[in-house]
């Protein structure tokens, strides 16, 4: 009874502003027109990261404590841009997310998965999760799987980039994109102008 309490404490606490939930495995995609507007998905998993460190301590969650979190849906359904979100069991959560506007530096896209910084060159610079090793090792041991993909298709010009693969044909199929993993040395990143 106290862990179902506590569990219900814990989403309390964080579940309103997403921040004791981490991207787990996604395909995320950041479409940029001509005009500079941008359109931003994410389809994936999020985790309810205290719910790792119970099952870590007790070897799985109490049917309290799964029904206690299961009722951050409700929770993460009333947040905008959340197009879809159910409860898929031991803390983890599948999560269809949709967002658009211009691209302005200074925002930040979903649980911080890319942001638009304003370029000395005049351009603007899309960088990916900065991904702390000690945070992501410590996850990693709860049992986290950091399994993602962002792609990025961009009618504006991509002058810079460090994806692991680019469109092809010109630029006119296919996408920039990047696996995040967490073992990467470097942020994706890339400059359109």
């Amino acid at each position: 009874m106290r862990s179902a309490r506590m569990a219900a404490i814990l989403i309390t606490a964080c579940a309103g502003m997403l921040g004791c939930f981490v991207p787990e495995q996604f395909e995320a995609t950041l479409e940029i027109d001509k005009d500079r507007n941008y359109q931003f998905s994410y389809d994936g998993t999020l985790v309810f990261a205290p719910a790792l460190s119970q099952i870590r301590e007790n070897g799985s969650l109490s049917v309290g404590e799964e029904a206690s979190i299961a009722q951050a849906v409700t929770e993460l359904r009333s947040q905008p841009g959340v197009v879809s979100a159910s409860y898929a069991g031991r803390g983890r959560f599948r999560i269809q997310y949709r967002e658009a506007g211009p691209v302005a530096p200074g925002r930040a896209l979903f649980m911080d998965l890319g942001k638009f910084e304003a370029d000395p060159s005049g351009g603007v610079r899309i960088s990916g999760p900065a991904i702390n090793p000690a945070e992501q090792k410590e996850l990693t041991e709860l049992g986290l799987k950091l399994d993602g993909t962002i792609r990025l298709k961009s009618a504006i010009r991509v002058v810079e980039h460090n994806a692991a693969s680019t469109p092809w044909f010109g630029g006119r199929l296919g996408a920039y994109k990047w696996r995040v993993t967490g073992a990467e040395a470097a942020l994706p990143t890339a400059l359109v102008r």
